[in-house]
């Protein structure tokens, strides 16, 4: 049951940051131009500009990096999961 406390995938975060603040329709249209942005990528250098964009986003947000870390781990083992 302890192993359930370690998942972070969409654990709300109540902090007061420019991007928290936004409204969350906004949120939604940019994500979901962020992601027809990453899906027309057609060179490896061109990750560049949304990998800037992203950094810049989680800046703003505030969010702490040891919980981004536990949040890349997870979606990494669900991944691997899914894949094999």
């Amino acid at each position: 049951m302890r192993s359930l406390n370690k998942i972070f995938i969409g654990q709300y975060l109540s902090l007061n940051s420019a991007i928290h603040n936004l409204d969350p329709r906004f949120k939604i249209i940019i994500l979901f131009f962020f992601a027809i942005w990453i899906m027309t990528i057609s060179t490896f250098s061109g990750y560049i500009f949304p990998l800037i964009f992203l950094s810049t986003v989680i800046a703003l947000s505030k969010i702490p990096l040891i919980y981004l870390k536990k949040n890349v781990f997870t979606l990494k083992v669900l991944f691997i999961v899914t894949w094999v």
